[in-house]
């Protein structure tokens, strides 16, 4: 019941600060002497508005725990979705990269059962391929395979051949 009090001090604090400070812009637009000060008058009495709604804050006599525990719990959330994001944006590009391989390898009509690629992004945004695995059944054809691949993909790319009824997924 203790922080229910406080937090309805607090609130009172600073309703009170902001209703005060209300009659007096009230009361000084009534007397301030010519159209000609207004906006500085205003400026004025806006700031002090401000520093009075502010301080109790900056001071530390209002503390909201549940405000700093949504704040931290938010950035842990946001945190956690990064990471989903940059995992769901790797597994697309990786099904996207072995898509393109297997039409690469069906458009010389060669056509395998599963194609699995790995990479990694780098902090900077470069994008390397780890490693490919490719399941066929016909294990005669490793060769030209192997062959295709790292013509379309590149000489240094290592891929691994497997026969498809041994190929655990």
């Amino acid at each position: 019941m203790r922080m229910g009090a406080v937090k309805m001090g607090s609130f009172r604090l600073i309703t009170l600060t902001a209703g005060f400070i209300s009659i007096v812009i009230s009361i000084f637009e009534g007397i301030y002497p010519s159209e000609k000060y207004c906006k500085q008058i205003k400026l004025i009495f806006s700031l002090i508005f401000v520093l009075c709604i502010v301080s109790p804050f900056v001071d530390g006599k209002i503390n909201l725990p549940e405000i700093e525990s949504a704040i931290s719990s938010g950035s842990e959330d946001v945190e956690s979705g990064e990471n989903a994001t940059m995992d769901y944006f790797k597994r697309s590009i990786e099904n996207n990269i072995s898509r393109s391989i297997a039409q690469q390898l069906e458009e010389n009509e060669i056509f395998c059962t599963e194609i699995k690629t790995s990479i990694n992004i780098s902090d900077s945004g470069g994008i390397s391929i780890n490693e490919i695995e490719i399941a066929a059944d016909n294990v005669a054809l490793e060769g030209e395979i192997i062959a295709l691949v790292k013509d379309y993909i590149g000489e240094d790319t290592p891929i691994k051949f497997k026969e498809s009824a041994l190929y655990d997924s």
